[in-house]
């Protein structure tokens, strides 16, 4: 042990004070918080207490502390300085002892930091300490002292109010007790109560426990002598308003016409003869007395016409608004707008009607108001109104629905037994129709359901272009189905009949297929829908349709839109069961909109179909068309595909993808402007044309908008000329941006156009596409990055080519022509060895080829021949010893220029043949473009066609030969390329270095007869005209790569220094062999060279060397 000595004193520490123990004075021990010294030698007691108060005592104490004990517990022994929590605060043990209570006892605890705890609503229950909080009505208290059961209040030794508060309790009860705090709504105000008091002792009214909080009013409806009124409450009495100023009991004081009393205060005065007749009237002051002023068509506007008060007229027939905070069930008003742009162009037309005039009739009758009334009369259909009558003066009509096709002056009548009996029909003109609904999308972002077809003369405008974005919509598990055919099964039919291949057929939808929920009786079964909030009333018509075939007339067919549920009545007994499948068809329902038929049947799907006679057809989707839905049943017409024995049925088995559909379907004179177009996934075609419409007047035209798809490969706009069956069939479009990764900006096939403005195309795979006789023509466009630009590729596969046959065969000479001689049409060409003959029919100077017909006889190689002239004069040449082979010297036409002729009256007329045309010969796949036509004889059906490139390969007598003129063609005039080739956004890594090169090559690409003419800058500042001319801005350098140059209209020509000389100017190419002319200004051709070497070495002595380098 060691020892610790401080002078004289020496200390010993023996740590926890423990019975039985020897201590010797001046040992040092712990008990509870503090530090104790032996004053003499002893044996320790069985308590430390026993020893401390014996007499002498044998400790003292020597440090004084504290021992935290956490929270009092019973049957706890303590300590004196032990330290516990309890309530809020911290209590030090002033008396050793057991405790024997829940509750701690304060004559052997004092307070040693005091706290506070918040304890939430009082409970009578609940034991609280010192410094717990409660809320008790709208106050707060805390604990003064423990307690249990005593009721907080702002007096007393239990609880002091710490904070004052609202308790909102809703209506006044008689039944509640309330507390200080609370506040209750009595009649029309609000009170709150300031001392408590017990279940109905006191009226909110009663100033000494409730003090007037908010002073209101609370609307009753017209008054009732027998009810209770309370303070606040309004009434209407004698088309006036009241409010009570006191309670009044039931059979009280009434109110006073237009006055106030005791009870009452004249709240809002009204008219006293009393003009309101219909849920929504109003009263405006007439001409001289207060009149009624009936309730507007919904989204219209009260304004102001300089004299009265006026309804605005309805932008029906006019104006729908989009907006993201709008509803389908809205009338699509500035006010009320719509929510999807999809409903906005359901409720589209165009010439509907937007004024009337010359209303007569109606008078008599019952007065009302009488909606959503039909019209009769008159070009056009579909026009709603809502009338609005008095028995005696013209009724007021609104028109609600403008119909469509309509004209100026049509008169339209309203039968009236429509509006109350009236002695006679409502007639009136029509005073202006609309030219096309326009739908005005607000600023926001939304979510569609595609195909949206946007109906003739429809025109779509966003707020802009970057703040109005229309995306798919799209459900939590992401796989919503657009209204887009994806698969059809076989149901039926489409066996017998001629077998054969059968493409772009338009079926019929014949019924909607559903399920049979339950069949209460014979003649009654009900079918879930889906739930609609707009309501629908069952006007007339409909069938079922069974499963085989049969079909039975509907009599009735309620809709519940709340349950999604339609309970049809048929005219005779359906014999349907719970599950079975059944069609519907043709019920005619109204809705606030107008007059519909449902189920909405699909339009537009387009399939091709092989048959073969015996079994089920083979049939391929071409187009998934819009508003189909799985269990449509589709019918071809027999006569379209080799009329089978019965006829062929499809049913719809699976949608597309929402997100992979045709979005906006055009048509004709309509158009987009002003929006983003995002979302789509692979295979989406952002625009294309309606398959069910016809380009009739105006192409559709899209204006300031962007194609922004960065990870789908997608298509911006496609013109297929195969899916409308008349028409333009084409799309206009200026400012339309396509970024699209790996997608196509512009496709164009079938014989489908279009013509582009400003359309910039970034990262596509092919920006613009033309095939199988598609046309794009583009002003000031641009191509960015990408794999290929402009891409042009085959003809119409439907055109008529126009036929023609190869004239004649060909010899080749070897030697060139002497001075003098020529090789003319009707000259006879003659071989000395072999005898063969035949009639010159042309001569192709460069390559010494005579084309002939009429031979007699096989040429052979190197054989001399005579070329004899129409006057018995004759020159001889050789033949090429390895020209045609070693069988025959004469050979089919090669090269550029070709003769052709027909016998059946195609080259009898003129210019069945032009320059520009494809043309194509038999057994050869490379398509040739026609550069030139001459020699045309119609009354021979003759010509000569020039081509490009060469043919190399021969032609033989007689070969067919075909000239089209429907090929795939991109016309662009101002473009831009801009790194074309470097691929998509992965490789091109804008704005760092590709990974990806660019290519000029992929500029521009013809395949199979398709044509690109352009003249174009790109980023390396090179100018091209095509393939013809270039200008490389960078280096100065001008190329000129074409088969004829014409400079008709150019009098001189300098070609510039070279070697750092300077040029001569040429103004003339002679062709005299004298060079008589002696001139600086002129250039001897090569016949003019040879003539006056000739003529000159035969004088000189120097024919041999002159013949080696001229010869």
């Amino acid at each position: 042990m060691a020892d610790f000595v401080l002078g004289r004193i020496k200390f010993v520490w023996k740590g926890d004070w423990t019975a039985s123990t020897a201590y010797l004075a001046d040992d040092v021990v712990k008990y509870g918080g503090n530090a104790f010294i032996a004053v003499v030698n002893h044996t320790s007691s069985s308590t430390f207490e026993t020893d401390l108060s014996a007499n002498p005592t044998k400790w003292q104490k020597m440090v004084g502390g504290v021992d935290y004990k956490a929270d009092y517990a019973n049957s706890t022994y303590y300590k004196v300085d032990d330290i516990v929590k309890y309530g809020p605060s911290l209590w030090r043990c002033t008396s050793a002892h057991q405790s024997s209570s829940a509750v701690l006892d304060t004559t052997k605890f004092s307070e040693f930091l005091p706290g506070l705890e918040f304890e939430d609503s009082w409970s009578n229950s609940t034991n609280y300490q010192k410094g717990d909080i409660v809320t008790y009505g709208g106050y707060q208290y805390v604990a003064e002292r423990a307690n249990v059961g005593q009721t907080p209040i702002d007096s007393g030794a239990d609880w002091e109010v710490i904070t004052t508060g609202f308790n909102m309790t809703g209506v006044y009860s008689s039944g509640t007790a309330y507390k200080t705090g609370d506040v209750v709504q009595y009649g029309g105000n609000t009170y709150v109560n300031k001392v408590s008091h017990s279940a109905g002792a006191y009226l909110p009214t009663n100033t000494t426990y409730y003090d007037l909080l908010v002073e209101g009013i609370s609307l009753k409806g017209d008054y009732a002598a027998g009810t209770d009124y309370k303070i606040g409450e309004v009434v209407i009495f004698l088309n006036s308003s009241y409010r009570a100023i006191q309670d009044r009991p039931a059979n009280g004081t009434a109110p006073t016409n237009n006055a106030s009393n005791a009870f009452w205060a004249l709240y809002n005065k009204g008219d006293a003869s009393g003009v309101f007749t219909t849920q929504g009237d109003l009263v405006k002051q007439g001409a001289s007395i207060p009149e009624r002023f009936p309730l507007g068509p919904k989204g219209a506007r009260l304004v102001s016409n300089g004299t009265d008060l006026v309804y605005s007229e309805t932008l029906i027939g006019n104006t729908y608004h989009v907006a993201p905070n709008g509803n389908d069930e809205n009338p699509g008003s500035e006010d009320l707008p719509l929510a999807t742009i999809r409903h906005a162009l359901e409720l589209c037309n165009s010439n509907g009607i937007t004024q009337i005039d010359t209303i007569a009739g109606g008078t008599g009758g019952t007065p009302g108001t009488y909606n959503n009334v039909s019209g009769t009369g008159g070009s056009g259909s579909g026009a709603i109104f809502n009338v609005v009558t008095d028995g005696s003066s013209t009724p007021s009509i609104t028109i609600i629905n403008a119909g469509s096709g309509f004209a100026k002056g049509n008169t339209i009548t309203i039968a009236k037994a429509d509006v109350g009996t009236s002695t006679d029909n409502i007639t009136f003109k029509v005073e202006n129709i609309s030219e096309g609904d326009k739908v005005q999308v607000h600023q926001g972002q939304y979510q569609e359901i595609f195909p949206i077809k946007v109906p003739a003369k429809a025109t779509i405008e966003g707020a802009s272009l970057r703040g109005c974005v229309v995306k798919p919509f799209q459900n939590d598990t992401g796989n919503f189905k657009g209204r887009e055919i994806a698969t059809v099964s076989h149901k039926t039919g489409g066996t017998g009949g001629t077998p054969g291949t059968f493409n772009r057929l338009k079926p019929t939808t014949l019924h909607q297929n559903y399920t049979v929920a339950s069949a209460p009786d014979a003649t009654t079964l009900t079918i879930s829908l889906g739930v609609n909030p707009i309501p629908h009333t069952y006007v007339s018509g409909g069938q079922i349709v069974k499963a085989d075939g049969t079909a039975i007339n509907i009599t009735n067919a309620p809709y519940n839109g709340t349950t999604g549920v339609v309970t049809i009545t048929t005219a005779s007994a359906h014999g349907l069961s719970a599950s079975d499948t059944v069609g519907l068809k043709n019920i005619t329902y109204t809705c606030p909109t107008g007059t519909k038929v449902y189920p909405k049947l699909g339009t537009g799907a387009i399939f091709d179909v092989v048959t073969d006679g015996s079994s089920n057809p083979t049939i391929t989707l071409y187009h998934g068309g819009i508003d189909y839905r799985v269990g449509q049943v589709l019918q071809f017409a027999t006569n379209t595909m080799g009329s089978p024995s019965t006829a062929y049925e499809v049913e719809v088995a699976t949608q597309q993808a929402n997100s992979s559909c045709k979005f906006f379907l055009l048509n004709d004179s309509t158009n987009i402007r002003n929006m983003s177009i995002k979302g789509g996934t692979n295979g989406a075609v952002v625009m294309s044309l309606d398959p069910s419409g016809a380009i009739a007047n105006a192409s559709p035209y899209i204006q300031n908008c962007t194609n922004v798809h960065t990870t789908a490969i997608v298509t911006g706009m496609l013109i297929d000329g195969d899916v409308q069956s008349s028409g333009n069939k084409s799309i206009l479009a200026n400012d339309f941006t396509q970024i699209i990764n790996d997608g196509i900006g512009v496709h164009v096939k079938n014989r489908g156009r279009c013509e582009l403005v400003s359309v910039f195309t970034y990262y596509n795979d092919k920006a613009f596409l033309a095939e199988t006789g598609g046309f794009i023509r583009a002003l000031n466009s641009s191509m960015a990055y990408g794999e290929y630009g402009a891409y042009a590729d085959g003809t119409d596969p439907d055109e008529t080519a126009v036929t023609v046959l190869a004239r004649g065969q060909m010899v080749e000479h070897a030697s060139n022509l002497g001075t003098g001689q020529t090789v003319d049409i009707g000259d006879t060409v003659r071989g000395q060895s072999s005898g063969a003959f035949g009639t010159v029919i042309g001569y192709i100077a460069d390559t010494k080829r005579i084309q002939l017909e009429n031979i007699t006889g096989t040429f052979t190689q190197g054989e001399t021949i005579q070329i004899e002239n129409p006057d018995s004069t004759f020159y001889t040449n050789t033949l090429s010893a390895t020209a045609g082979d070693s069988t025959s010297a004469n050979f089919g036409q090669i090269g550029k220029l070709f003769r052709v002729d027909s016998s059946d009256g195609t080259l009898g007329t003129a210019n069945a043949i032009v320059p520009g045309r494809n043309i194509q010969f038999a057994g050869d796949s490379t398509i040739y473009a026609v550069t030139a036509v001459t020699d045309e004889d119609t009354s021979n059906q003759r010509a000569t066609v020039r081509i490009t490139p060469d043919k190399t390969t021969e032609v033989a007598e007689n070969a067919s030969i075909t000239v089209t003129k429907q090929f795939s063609n991109i016309r662009m005039t101002g473009h831009d390329f801009l790194d074309i080739g470097t691929g998509d956004i992965t490789s091109t890594n804008y704005p760092n270095v590709p990974s990806q090169l660019a290519d000029q090559g992929r500029e521009v690409t013809e395949l199979n007869g398709g044509r690109v003419y352009f003249t174009s800058t790109d980023q390396d500042g090179d100018f091209r005209v095509g393939d013809l001319f270039r200008v490389e801005q960078s280096t100065g350098v001008a190329t000129l790569n074409a088969d004829a140059f014409d400079l008709s209209g150019l009098t001189e020509l300098q070609l510039g220094s070279i070697g750092a000389q300077i040029g001569a100017t040429i103004n003339e190419f002679s062709t005299d062999g004298t060079l008589a002319g002696n001139s600086d200004v002129a250039v001897p051709t090569e016949q003019a060279v040879r003539t006056f070497v000739l003529a000159n070495s035969f004088s000189t002595g120097k024919a041999i060397a002159m013949s080696i380098v001229f010869g």
